[in-house]
């Protein structure tokens, strides 16, 4: 096996040059091999439009050569600069009342022609200068490639009219030009919402139409993954060789769609995809798993589409605040970052790259994070690192782990993220994720794409927890894996809407209701004195979304206290009426919850 590779994230044009040597010198003493930088230094090196001073650029890709230290060079385009902004005052991104995006970065508009234009030459200018440099290991495209950074459904960009209008591109090449099967296919006769002429569309700021509204998120995250590529093919057009991937920032399922993320799309074509995750909340069981989910997640989309998995981004050290902070707060020191480095190396991590080697005293992110401290001195982590990482390449693999897979439905996510008020998608996954990682599993998930591909064995495990939309493709590849007795797991609202977002007149749809023995009849949320618990263990509280079915075929092997069905069995297909996920979530490992678990499904 290849050696882990560590490295952290260092600004020079944050410090005075003369403290560079200091601070490369003590991260090659401790162990790094890589220094990632660039991502946020346009302005560093073309101060204006088509101005260019690399004077201290040149320095410092010259030390890190001389101190035998690899660049991860990122493209500059999150945060383009001042002058840039000005001078195009039409280029930032617009949210659904028109209000121009605050700034601060992944502020442009990634459809307007002179983003496009001045980008392109950024690239370039850095590709063309830099290509032959031996220290320059690879690239990263962007940082955390996103579509504005807002986290509300109702905040979201980007409605600037560059993006409308390639939006209804989109939509014209995919519904074949023809206005009428659409609107049929999205039933827009409701409301009166039928379209007559394209240029009537609009992306959606409610939810209205569904139809609509699922496939701007679509488009949302495709417009995201083509800024990506776009990047990476103007990098290849100077050297075919370059090696290149980007970083995906990982905080949860509906988060991450918000944001415009599409794990497997961005993967495409890339030589590494890194996560970016941070995670301190005083309790190492939680932060353990929820860094063993998210490496887990991004890691099954890269090696899907050939990429290596790296971590690109996490915690160095602690967050320097007087007051409370919600973004890996609080103390911790040396035990905390070996938990880190040890979860990340036991889910496939090729190199961890920590965030960042030496707080910054300004701007937005003044006092994150740094593994040495702020004024450049070893800290008791810098000491350390070699140590862990040497542990972490000591690591026994194990590859006789079960498997089971988790179907990743990044559809339902899209019409969720507006239309569930709950928003239980991060516990559903997380939990369901948790429980089979307790029972011995090495979780891998699975896009659409990916479960249709999947080539199933007859002792494979296939989840779907929050598998709402259901192309027909899928119900396909379901009725097949059933074929071969592949034990599926079906969540409570599986394949409750077809693939335009509308429900379906049979629920599963596709054929499944026949080969999983159930129709669902309707679906119920109970919290609190509502909940029931599970007739023989009351330990388990139905707390959640409960669905009400009619049974073909099925027999009950779960129900409640008051006789209504939990869980469905048909062979080796398992319907499950309430989600034991968000159950399971809520109380962290439980070997009650696992043994009846492992008991009902003879796992």
């Amino acid at each position: 096996m290849n050696k882990i590779t560590c490295g952290a994230s260092y600004y020079p044009d944050h410090w005075r040059q003369e403290e560079w040597e200091r601070d490369l010198s003590l991260m090659k003493e401790s162990g790094l091999d890589y220094v990632r930088f660039g991502e946020f230094s346009w302005n560093w090196y073309e101060p204006s439009e088509g101005t260019y001073d690399f004077e201290q650029y040149d320095a410092f890709m010259d030390m890190t050569e001389k101190l035998e230290l690899k660049v991860v060079l990122c493209t500059p385009t999150a945060a383009p600069p001042q002058w840039l902004l000005h001078k195009h005052s039409d280029m930032l991104m617009l949210d659904q009342n028109g209000q121009k995006h605050p700034g601060g970065r992944h502020m442009a508009c990634l459809n307007h022609p002179e983003y496009r234009r001045l980008g392109e030459s950024a690239i370039r200018i850095l590709a063309q200068r830099y290509k032959a440099h031996p220290a320059l290991w690879g690239w990263q495209i962007d940082n955390e490639p996103t579509c504005g950074e807002s986290l509300s459904p109702d905040k979201l960009y980007d409605y600037n009219p560059h993006t409308a209008k390639l939006f209804r591109e989109y939509l014209r090449k995919k519904y074949n030009d023809d206005l009428s099967v659409m609107n049929r296919l999205w039933y827009n006769n409701f409301w009166s919402r039928a379209y007559s002429d394209w240029e009537q569309i609009e992306p959606p700021v409610s939810f209205v139409i569904p139809s609509l509204w699922l496939e701007w998120m679509r488009f949302r995250v495709k417009n995201v993954s083509d800024f990506v590529h776009w990047q990476a093919d103007i990098l290849r057009s100077e050297k075919s060789d370059f090696i290149i991937g980007t970083n995906i920032p990982e905080c949860g399922p509906l988060s991450n769609t918000l944001l415009g993320q599409g794990h497997w799309e961005q993967s495409k074509n890339m030589d590494y995809i890194g996560i970016c995750k941070y995670c301190h909340c005083h309790d190492r069981y939680r932060e353990r798993k929820a860094m063993a989910y998210s490496s887990d997640l991004i890691r099954s989309a890269c090696s899907a589409r050939g990429a290596k998995f790296w971590v690109s981004e996490t915690q160095g050290g602690p967050h320097l605040t007087p007051w409370r902070f919600d973004f890996a707060d609080g103390h911790w020191g040396v035990d905390f970052l070996e938990d880190s480095v040890l979860e990340y190396s036991r889910h496939g991590a090729e190199s961890i790259l920590f965030f960042l080697w030496r707080p910054v005293p300004g701007g937005q992110e003044f006092g994150m994070n740094g593994l040495a401290g702020m004024d450049g001195s070893v800290s008791a982590r810098t000491k350390a690192v070699q140590g862990i990482m040497d542990k972490a390449n000591a690591l026994t693999k194990d590859n006789t782990s079960k498997r089971a897979y988790i179907h990743y439905s990044e559809d339902t996510l899209y019409i969720a993220c507006k239309a569930d008020p709950d928003k239980k998608a991060d516990d559903s996954y997380h939990g369901w994720y948790n429980l089979l990682a307790d029972c011995g599993y090495d979780v891998i998930f699975l896009n659409d794409e990916m479960l249709i591909e999947k080539k199933w064995e007859t002792d494979d495990i296939l989840l779907l927890p929050y598998s709402f939309v259901m192309n027909g493709d899928v119900a396909k590849a379901l009725r097949e894996a059933a074929e071969l007795n592949v034990k599926v797991i079906a969540g409570y609202g599986t394949g409750f809407y077809n693939e335009y977002g509308c429900v379906n007149y049979t629920i599963p749809r596709g054929g499944l209701s026949e080969i999983f023995g159930y129709k669902l009849e309707s679906v119920d949320y109970r919290t609190g004195e509502r909940g029931d618990t599970v007739a023989g263990s009351p330990d388990i509280s139905t707390d959640s979304y409960v669905a009400i079915i009619q049974q073909n075929g099925s027999e009950t092997i779960a129900a409640t206290s008051g006789g209504q069905q939990l869980i469905t069995a048909k062979g080796n297909l398992y319907y499950f009426a309430f989600d034991l996920g968000v159950s399971y979530g809520k109380r962290g490992y439980d070997e009650k919850i696992i043994n009846w678990f492992q008991s009902r499904l003879s796992i």
